[in-house]
C-alpha cells in the first residue's frame, strides 16, 4: 500500500512512500520511511535559546513527530525519569548543565540512549570536538540546514 505525500526535503509533491519499503524521491533520493511516521516517535529537544526550541518543536511536530522540550540538561534528565524518549536532540553550550554533561548522566542512566541522541551547536570549541570525536556522537551546526536536520531525525530510525 503507498500513500501520496510531499517529500520533506525537496517539497514537491506526489511521491509515493510505501508504508513497507523505504521509498527514495524520485526528485531528491529523500528517502522517506512511512511506517516510521505512522508509530509516532516521541522526540526531547534541549536548547536555552526559546526561539531555536520552538522552532524545533514546531517543524517537528508538523512532521507527526511528538516533541516535548527543555531548556538545559538538567530539566531534560528530569523529565527523562517521566517519560521515554525515541531520539533527544541537544544543545551543547547552555546554562545549569550543558550537553556535554547531559550525556554523561543520560547515559550513565539509561545506556540505551546511546546513538539516540543529535547534538546541535553553534559553537565547535575544542572540548566539545574533542567530546563528540569520543563518543562519535551525531552533531549538526547551527544555523540548522532543514534538509540535513530532517535527515538526520529519519536516519535515527534505522
Amino acid at each position: 500500500m503507498a500513500e501520496e505525500v510531499v517529500c520533506p526535503e525537496c517539497k514537491k509533491p506526489s511521491y509515493t512512500a510505501s508504508i513497507h519499503e523505504p521509498s527514495p524521491c524520485p526528485y531528491c533520493g529523500f528517502v522517506f520511511y512511512k511506517e516510521e511516521r505512522k508509530m509516532k516517535r516521541t522526540i526531547l529537544a534541549i536548547d536555552d535559546d526559546t526561539s531555536i526550541l520552538g522552532f524545533i518543536a514546531n517543524m517537528l511536530t508538523d512532521y507527526d513527530y511528538e516533541v516535548k522540550t527543555a531548556t538545559n540538561g538538567l530539566e531534560g534528565l528530569k523529565m527523562i525519569e517521566s517519560a521515554r524518549y525515541d531520539l533527544i536532540i541537544s544543545d551543547i553550550n547552555m546554562p545549569v548543565m550543558d550537553g556535554i554533561e547531559f550525556y554523561r548522566e543520560l547515559i550513565n542512566k539509561t545506556p540505551s540512549m546511546k546513538g539516540r541522541v543529535i547534538f546541535i551547536t553553534g559553537n565547535m570549541e575544542p572540548e566539545t570536538e574533542k567530546f563528540i570525536q569520543e563518543t562519535g556522537a551525531r552533531w549538526l551546526s547551527k544555523p540548522l540546514n532543514i534538509a540535513e536536520f530532517l535527515r538526520a531525525i529519519n536516519d535515527s530510525g534505522k
